[in-house]
């Protein structure tokens, strides 16, 4: 055996070196913990974040978290449960099996994690759905695809039609030609003068207008669905982020590109997608009735209104269609020996004419051809002599290369209809057709998450406790 021996001194110094060095160490360790702790934040928000809904993005391209999970019960503490299970995956080497017999000197759990802050798809009146659209549309197609429409709604502003009522100008014909008669009737002694004008049999049509437009051939969807459980209709629940970037979101190009989404997403009449809920999906975002049918009905009735205008503008301004007219009507008062009425009647057979135009003009559209806002003379496609049997003729309407089609005709009704009552009625569509999908039965927009700020408490069996706070999202804040 060998003796050794050490001074007090150095004793002393070695005490001071090894406590040098331990807390050296322990120092290192929790810079450590604390490295692993952020690491394993980030990637646990990537995680969640990673778990959009799938159908959501494949429909519409929309990126959302649906904090149900399929469950039926949303919410963000659902979101901030998984994000704990993530960060203890990460943080527990001895879970994974890749990293066998390895040590950990973090000792690190996630006890808790609480969602702070966050956004809803159906937040500020929808504008979180509204922004990943616009977005979607600018960063696919660019602001390019809006130039013919940015055209069309410029002429449809300006041709007249709008805020025009056409009604009221055909009662007033109406009225003024009635008083006429009566006085002439007054001045030849209370003789009654019968009119056969082919008018009145039109305007008593107007009624069955939507059996007029449709055609030989054409069948409307009879499917129907309650609205009651849809966004649009009941309480939502409510984010607490504020919503900026600094964009104006509903400036009139973000309107006219969120516009030309709903118009690549969403069905109509004319290009349907067949999807089992409903047919004619923008028809309902515009008109907002529980039935296709009823839905294809208004936006018809309102595009006959916008034609019959538009038609009515050209009449007036063409004087070859108000001689034939005008000669019809001296027909007509001719034979009921009242001359002096040709004139009232001419503005009669005006009016109804421009409306018989109008239901050739939607069959036109329905059947997928093209319709000016405002005809040219090549344009017009039924002539007066035929309006005494005017439903025999109702098939002679021709294509415009030149005219705006179906679609083009809901895209300006979409940029003038209330921007709000358009994002709801969006999302009701989405949340329709998403519960046809498997997991989905009880999907609802106001419980899908597109942005959080999390705080997650940590501890250490080495007696340590920390607390973070990240955020993210799928748009820039």
């Amino acid at each position: 055996m060998k003796r050794g021996q050490i001074t007090v001194f150095l004793s002393l110094i070695l005490c001071l070196i090894l406590s040098v060095l331990f807390a050296g160490i322990e120092s290192v360790r929790v810079a450590g913990m604390r490295l692993k702790l952020e690491s394993a934040m980030d990637m646990g928000l990537y995680s969640v974040f990673a778990e959009y809904n799938r159908e959501l993005l494949n429909q519409y391209d929309l990126y959302f978290i649906d904090t149900s999970y399929g469950s039926g019960i949303s919410g963000p503490f659902n979101a901030a449960e998984h994000l704990r299970d993530y960060m203890n995956h990460n943080l527990r080497v001895q879970n994974d099996p890749a990293v066998f017999g390895a040590a950990d000197f973090t000792g690190l759990m996630a006890e808790r994690a609480d969602v702070i802050e966050f956004s809803l798809a159906t937040d500020y009146q929808g504008d979180s759905f509204k922004k990943q659209a616009v977005h979607y549309m600018k960063d696919v197609y660019g602001i390019s695809i809006i130039n013919k429409l940015r055209k069309h709604i410029h002429n449809y502003q300006s041709c007249g039609v709008e805020g025009r009522n056409i009604d009221n100008e055909r009662k007033r014909s109406e009225e003024r030609l009635y008083e006429r008669k009566a006085s002439s009737e007054d001045a030849n002694e209370g003789r009654a003068i019968d009119i056969e004008n082919p008018a009145d049999d039109v305007n008593h049509s107007r009624s069955g207008f939507f059996e007029l437009v449709m055609q030989e051939g054409m069948t409307v969807s009879d499917k129907k669905f309650s609205v009651s459980d849809l966004a649009s209709h009941r309480e939502l629940q409510e984010g607490n982020s504020v919503l900026y970037d600094g964009e104006t979101l509903n400036s009139p190009l973000n309107e006219m590109l969120f516009g030309k989404y709903i118009e690549k997403k969403y069905s109509s009449y004319t290009k349907p997608f067949h999807h089992e809920a409903l047919e004619y999906e923008i028809e309902y975002i515009l008109c907002g009735k529980n039935s296709d049918s009823e839905n294809l009905k208004l936006v018809v009735n309102k595009l006959i209104r916008i034609r019959e205008a538009s038609n009515v503008i050209f009449l007036f301004r063409d004087g070859e269609k108000q001689a034939e007219a005008e000669a019809l009507a001296a027909v007509i008062a001719a034979a009921c020996g009242a001359p002096l009425l040709t004139e009232f009647i001419k503005y009669t057979l005006l009016f109804s004419w421009a409306f018989v135009e109008s239901i050739v003009d939607i069959r036109v559209l329905l059947s997928g051809g093209k319709v000016p806002l405002l005809k040219m003379k090549g344009d017009w496609n039924f002539a007066i002599e035929h309006i005494g049997n005017f439903r025999e003729h109702l098939g002679n309407g021709k294509s415009s290369e030149n005219g705006l089609s179906y679609e083009d005709y809901l895209q300006i009704f979409l940029y003038f209809q209330n921007r709000v009552q358009k994002v709801y009625r969006c999302m009701d569509v989405i949340e329709l057709n998403l519960r046809k999908t498997a997991g989905n039965r009880q999907f609802i927009m106001d419980g899908c998450l597109d942005f959080m700020e999390a705080e997650v408490n940590v501890t250490s069996r080495f007696g340590y406790a920390f607390k973070i706070k990240r955020s993210y999202g799928y748009e820039k804040r």
